[in-house]
C-alpha cells in the first residue's frame, strides 16, 4: 500500500486531480501551475509509485483506496452467545456456530428487489404512459442525478424544440422523446460523442414537417428552419436545390456568412469540394449600398463540404463560409437591418482529386436579417509580461461554432515567439484550431490570430463577457533548423529514465523526431510532445496567465 505522507503537499494536490480523471491542463488551470510543472510532478510521482503510465497510477491508487475500506481480518474469539435460548448451550465441542452473513445480504437483496418491482408496478398502474427512464428518476427524488423531462409541444409549424433546463442530460433528453442520442446529436449538429449541453440550450427534437429531414438534420441549434426564414429552396428540374443561411453576422469591423447547400444536380462521376461560389458573393445594404467585400481582409480559408445520406439517392451538403475583416467605410452596418444577398452555386468547380468542371450557374437572390443583434467583435488592449516578453491581449471574435483571439508578443531582443493560449468558456477549455501570423516583424511585435473550431460552441443567448476568457499557458520561441548534438543527446539521456527514446533526424532542412521506444498505455503523439517540450525546455517561458473581455 501506497503511503501518501510520503509525497510533497504539492505532490498529494496532483495526485487527488490526478485520480478525478483531470487532464494536465486542466490540473495546470485548477492549480495556477504551468503544464510542465506538472509533467515534472507526475514524473517523480510515477517514479515513487514504480509505475510508467499515467493509468498504472491512477489504478494503483484506485486500488489503495478501495482496500482502505476493507476491514482487516482480526483473530475471532468466543464467547457465550447473548441469542442462544438460556437451555442450549452456545459452545457445542470444537463446532463452532458462526452466522453467515453472505445469506442474509442475499435475503435483503431479494427483499430489496421485490420492493422495486412493486413500486414499478404501482406506478405503471398509476402513469402506464410514463417514460421508464424519467419514472426511475421520480422514485429516486432527490437523490438522483436524473432530472425528470418534461417533453415539449409540437409547434404550429410541426417542430418540436426542447430546452434544457439544470440536471439534464443528452441521454435523459433522447430518452423521454424515444430517440437514440446519436439522432439528438445528428439533429442539432453536435460533434459525434460529444457530451456537452447547458442550461437554456435549445434542441432541435424534430424538424418541420415542411423541410427535407435530411437538410435540417445537419443543422446546428442555432439554424432558422422555418421556410420564411432563411431557408430558400429552388426547383430545377427534377431535382430542390435548398439553400439555408445558418450564421449572419455583421458588424462595422467585420462579416461572417455560414452557408448550406443540398440538392444541385451533379454529375454522377464528379465529386466537388465546393459547389458555393463564395468568391462572387454580392451583399448590398437596405439603402442599395454595396458592401466591399473585394477589398475585405480574408481570415484562412473558406468552404467545406458535408457528406451523403443513405438514401437511395445521393444527397450532399457543402457547407461555405465567408469571414471577413471589412474595410473603414462611412456606410453603417446595422444589424437590425435587412440585407440582399446574391448567391451564385455552380460555375467553375475544383474536384476532390484536383478535376476542374464548369457546371451551371443558379443564384439565390435572398432578403437575410443578421442571426444576431449585439457585438460579438470584442478589441482591447491588454498587457501583461512573462520573463522580459509583452504580450498582448487584443480582442476575441465570436460565432457559434468558431472564436478567433488576436494576441500579439513583442520581444525587445527582436526574437519569434509563438504563443499557446487557450480558450475558457463555460468552465471548458479550448486548445487553438490553428493560427496564423497577421504582423510579422519581430523588432515591433508579432501578431497572430488564432481559431477555435468545434466542439466550442457559443450560445448566442449567451454574454460573452461574462463567459469568456483566454488563458496563455506558455510562449515557445521560434527554433533553428537543426538543435545542437549536445542538447538533442542531453534529453536522450534524460527521456531514457521515463522509458521514452527517440532519435532526432532532419526532414526537410528542419529537425524531427522518431520514437523508438515509450512506456505501456502511452500514444506515440503524447511521447512526441513531451520529447519536443523537453527539447525546447529552454525556450519556453511559463506564463499562466488570465485575460478577460472588455
Amino acid at each position: 500500500m501506497n503511503n501518501i505522507d510520503s509525497f510533497s503537499e504539492r505532490e498529494q494536490e496532483v495526485i487527488e486531480l490526478l485520480v478525478q480523471g483531470k487532464s494536465n491542463k486542466q490540473i495546470a488551470l485548477q492549480l495556477k501551475i504551468s503544464n510542465r510543472t506538472v509533467e515534472f510532478h507526475l514524473s517523480n510521482i510515477y517514479s515513487k509509485l514504480g509505475v510508467s503510465s499515467r493509468t498504472e497510477a491512477v489504478l494503483l491508487f484506485m486500488k489503495d483506496a478501495s482496500a482502505e475500506l476493507v476491514e482487516e481480518p482480526v483473530e475471532t474469539t468466543w464467547r457465550e452467545s447473548t441469542d442462544a435460548p438460556k437451555d442450549e448451550l452456545s459452545y457445542n465441542g470444537e463446532k463452532r456456530k458462526q452466522r453467515d452473513f453472505m445469506k442474509k445480504r442475499t435475503y435483503y437483496l431479494i427483499g430489496s428487489g421485490l420492493l422495486i418491482a412493486v413500486l414499478l408496478a404501482l406506478a405503471f398502474v398509476i402513469a402506464p404512459d410514463h417514460d421508464l427512464k424519467n419514472l426511475l428518476a421520480d422514485i429516486s427524488g432527490e437523490y438522483s442525478d436524473i432530472v425528470p423531462v418534461a417533453v415539449a409541444t409540437p409547434q404550429e409549424d410541426g417542430a418540436i424544440i426542447h430546452t434544457v433546463e439544470e440536471g439534464q442530460t443528452l441521454w435523459s433528453i433522447a430518452a423521454a422523446y424515444g430517440i437514440t442520442v446519436e439522432q439528438l446529436r445528428q439533429m442539432n449538429g453536435s460533434p459525434v460523442e460529444s457530451d456537452i449541453i447547458y442550461v437554456g440550450q435549445k434542441l432541435y427534437i424534430q424538424p418541420s414537417p415542411s423541410l427535407d429531414p435530411e437538410v435540417t438534420s445537419t443543422v446546428s441549434f442555432y439554424v432558422q428552419t422555418s421556410e420564411d426564414e432563411n431557408t430558400y429552396i429552388k426547383e430545377l428540374d427534377s431535382s430542390t436545390l435548398t439553400l439555408i443561411v445558418k450564421w449572419f453576422y455583421i458588424d462595422e469591423t467585420r462579416l461572417y456568412l455560414d452557408l448550406l447547400v443540398s440538392g444541385y444536380p451533379l454529375p454522377e462521376d464528379f465529386s466537388p469540394v465546393q459547389i458555393i461560389d463564395l468568391q462572387n458573393i454580392i451583399i448590398h445594404r437596405a439603402d442599395g449600398s454595396l458592401i466591399d467585400l473585394e477589398n475585405a481582409e480574408r481570415y484562412g480559408s473558406v468552404g467545406g463540404a458535408g457528406g451523403n445520406d443513405s438514401q437511395e439517392e445521393e444527397l450532399r451538403f457543402f457547407e461555405g463560409i465567408i469571414d471577413v475583416g471589412l474595410p473603414s467605410s462611412i456606410e453603417e452596418n446595422s444589424q437590425k437591418e435587412t440585407y440582399t444577398i446574391e448567391i451564385p452555386i455552380g460555375g467553375e468547380v475544383y474536384a476532390e482529386d484536383g478535376e476542374v468542371r464548369t457546371l451551371p450557374v443558379e443564384s439565390f437572390s435572398i432578403d437575410v436579417k443578421p442571426s444576431y443583434v449585439g457585438q460579438l467583435t470584442f478589441s482591447t488592449v491588454k498587457t501583461a509580461v512573462i520573463d522580459d516578453k509583452t504580450v498582448i491581449f487584443r480582442g476575441i471574435e465570436i460565432n457559434p461554432s468558431q472564436a478567433a483571439v488576436l494576441f500579439c508578443v513583442f520581444d525587445p531582443q527582436g526574437n519569434q515567439w509563438l504563443p499557446s493560449i487557450h480558450l475558457l468558456y463555460k468552465g471548458n477549455e479550448f486548445s487553438e484550431a490553428g493560427l496564423f501570423l497577421t504582423d510579422g516583424d519581430p523588432s515591433s511585435q508579432m501578431c497572430y490570430r488564432i481559431y477555435y473550431d468545434k466542439p466550442f460552441r457559443f450560445d448566442p443567448e449567451d454574454d460573452p463577457q461574462s463567459t469568456m476568457s483566454v488563458w496563455v499557458g506558455k510562449l515557445t520561441e521560434d527554433q533553428p533548423e537543426k538543435l545542437s548534438d549536445e542538447l538533442v543527446t542531453d534529453v536522450q539521456n534524460d527521456l531514457s529514465k521515463l522509458g521514452i527514446e527517440f532519435n532526432y533526424v532532419i526532414v526537410d532542412h528542419g529537425g524531427g523526431i522518431e520514437v523508438t521506444a515509450k512506456p505501456a498505455g502511452m500514444t506515440k503523439e503524447e511521447a512526441q510532445i513531451i520529447i519536443w517540450d523537453a527539447l525546447i525546455a529552454e525556450s519556453i517561458p511559463e506564463g499562466n496567465l488570465i485575460f478577460y473581455l472588455p
